[in-house]
């Protein structure tokens, strides 16, 4: 198994580049991009857990340890699934891709389901762009259709932005 890494500047310019090419929306299909990003305050961990068709905890493949307030991007197709994990082991999250053909206004789904149970667990906030946010309850999923290029940030209740997620277009070849 392995993962192609992206720059941090990548997302970015490959929004950019096709939005210059004149290149039209289109549904996720096989491949895209997804970024994770950690916090100003902690590193973050993200596993690839495997497609969300499998049974979660059969094996995490150690994808990448982000530093505090950088990003990881690495492609993605629909069905896969990753853990992220903050270093202090406090945050808990599983993030799934899946397409949604039938939409075209928003041809993606991201789900966001809380692992945090137990003494230490608590909910987490999920901002979804700038249209609003949603409380997720230990061992809660919640699924949000989205296009490309919009972020996704997962807070602690006191509102610190723990982690970001992010979907975006792999640049075609030219």
């Amino acid at each position: 198994m392995s993962f192609r890494r992206r720059s941090a500047a990548a997302p970015a310019l490959l929004s950019l580049l096709a939005l210059l090419l004149g290149v039209l929306p289109t549904a996720m299909g096989q491949k895209a991009l997804i970024t994770f990003t950690a916090s100003r305050t902690e590193k973050l961990a993200v596993y690839f857990v495997g497609s969300t068709e499998e049974p979660m905890g059969d094996y995490e493949a150690l994808v990448g340890v982000v530093d505090k307030g950088k990003s990881l991007t690495v492609d993605v197709e629909p069905k896969n699934a990753f853990v992220l994990r903050s270093t202090d082991m406090k945050f808990r999250a599983k993030v799934s891709v899946f397409d949604r053909p039938s939409d075209f206004d928003r041809p993606l789904a991201l789900s966001f389901k809380n692992l945090a149970e137990g003494n230490e667990g608590e909910q987490m906030e999920l901002k979804h762009s700038n249209s609003g946010f949603q409380w997720v309850p230990p061992s809660a999923e919640a699924t949000h259709s989205t296009d490309f290029a919009h972020e996704f940030a997962i807070r602690s209740p006191s509102k610190q932005v723990l982690a970001a997620v992010r979907l975006d277009r792999v640049p075609a070849e030219l």
